[in-house]
């Protein structure tokens, strides 16, 4: 179980109307899904957008990267692994003349740096860009990133690279002959009260994905954000992490440009950490993916999310909660829930869709080829098939959202979502879908008269940005 204790933020030295006046303005942000605030280890504040809940299990996305960071240096502390191993000693199986000898350089300082000597992301670079998938030639991604050509060398330039991340975990469970969850199970996830259906996306080759791919519900990241303020020692005092380890982690050990006073990104780079201005520290993962360290103040910020601007969400903090911290007393007393913006209410809708509508759909890179619009009591129900034989059913209410499960979101999971629907014209429907656990969500617009079409956008859809604006021509059937 976690041992997170709940306290009133006065009695923890806040003052809850400046710690309100923050919640205000960090939930007005467009597709914050949730946010904890802990203050010498007490929970003072949690809240949560309506349809989200400290249940769901969120992705994390580059987040992870600090968890995979967590489990190396526990690996050193038990003498498996040292920061000077070279990278290639762990996989002779993989050594070959297109080993470069700047490759046989790198070690897991530079991995954990983002100092590889890489000048883009191994795993999501240029060929990637290119080519929309992952190494087509189907070998190990170990051996194809062992072959790659260097520009820098090793330890010489930051240039993130979640790719440095995937080898760490790659070399974890060579070196122990576990995966990170298994590994970090005992080691830090039990004793920290972590539940048991831990979920983090393994690659082709069974191996954790390293720097992204892990999900966790809110209260298990502040356990963890937690233990990372206390340089790794459990609620008890108990050492989980090496605390000389930590404290490197959490400190500069490279530059990643030059700080300009309005950005979090050029403050410098731990070991798989961002330096932020003020002296904080930060774990983060795309989409809003949150866990602030404030030494100064023992305290942590952990939040969840999907919105298209986390500049805005550390802005939000530094000139919100950081005052409250300050002994700021100006503030609202009382906090509105925020609410997914799902479009306006449409109890008339219904009697402008009385029948079933069902068209074939063109050429288009989802692979949709038909779509069935039927009324359903309160709603729509929207069935899309594809071209390999399957169908997803997407449920959107006219007034209160409707309960679904959303296929497209990730090839890893099936994601509960909510939909809304409601007239934009009177030959125009739009329905919004929500995923409480995902950062992306989705906007359909369908169009009938003369030219139907449906117009899919999806402001946030990692790893197919061919997928986030499409317009697929229908003809009724």
């Amino acid at each position: 179980m976690l041992h997170l204790p709940h306290s009133t933020p006065e009695a923890q030295g806040v003052d809850s109307r400046a710690l309100n006046r923050f919640l205000h303005a960090f939930m007005a942000l467009k597709w914050t899904h949730g946010v904890m605030v802990l203050r010498h280890g007490h929970v003072i504040a949690e809240h949560y957008r309506r349809l989200c809940s400290a249940f769901d299990r969120h992705q994390l996305f580059s987040l992870s990267k600090s968890f995979t960071s967590s489990a190396i240096g526990i690996a050193i502390g038990e003498g498996r692994l040292s920061l000077d191993d070279r990278l290639v000693s762990f996989f002779p199986e993989y050594d070959s003349p297109a080993v470069t000898e700047q490759m046989r350089r790198v070690t897991l300082r530079n991995l954990l740096t983002m100092s590889s000597g890489h000048s883009s992301c191994a795993l999501f670079g240029e060929r990637y860009a290119k080519l929309h998938t992952w190494f087509p030639d189907n070998r190990p991604w170990v051996q194809n990133i062992l072959e790659d050509t260097l520009a820098y060398e090793p330890g010489e330039q930051f240039v993130y690279n979640t790719g440095a991340t995937f080898l760490l975990a790659a070399v974890l469970r060579k070196a122990t002959g576990q995966g990170l969850v298994e590994y970090l199970r005992p080691r830090f996830f039990r004793p920290l009260g972590f539940s048991e259906d831990l979920l983090w996306d393994l690659n082709p080759d069974g191996i954790e994905q390293g720097g992204y791919g892990f999900n966790l519900r809110l209260p298990e990241i502040a356990a963890a954000a937690q233990c990372w303020l206390r340089l790794g020692k459990a609620p008890d005092g108990t050492p989980l992490i090496p605390e000389d380890y930590m404290r490197a982690a959490l400190s500069k050990q490279i530059a990643n440009g030059t700080p300009n006073g309005y950005s979090d990104w050029f403050e410098g780079y731990g070991f798989q950490f961002w330096q932020c201005r003020h002296g904080f520290v930060r774990g983060d993962g795309a989409a809003g993916q949150l866990a602030i360290l404030f030494p100064q103040y023992d305290a942590v910020l952990v939040a969840t999310a999907g919105v298209t601007d986390m500049q805005r969400e550390l802005d939000v903090t530094w000139d919100f909660l950081v005052p409250a911290f300050q002994g700021s007393t100006e503030g609202d007393d009382v906090l509105q829930p925020a609410t997914f913006e799902m479009g306006p209410a449409d109890p008339e809708g219904a009697a402008a869709f009385p029948k079933p509508l069902r068209f074939s759909a063109g050429d288009n890179p989802r692979k949709i080829v038909a779509l069935t619009l039927e009324p359903a009591p309160g709603g729509v129900d929207l069935f899309l098939r594809t071209a390999q034989g399957g169908t997803e059913h997407l449920r959107a209410g006219w007034t209160e959202p409707r309960a679904c499960a959303l296929q497209d979101v990730d090839p890893n999971h099936l994601f509960a979502g909510w939909g809304r629907c409601h007239r934009t014209g009177p030959d125009t429907l739009r329905l919004i879908f929500a995923i409480p656990e995902s950062t992306s969500f989705y906007t359909l617009d369908i169009t009938l008269g003369d030219a139907p079409s449906l117009h899919w956008t999806t402001p946030i859809a990692f790893s197919r940005p061919w997928l986030q604006d499409v317009i697929i021509p229908l003809t009724p059937c």
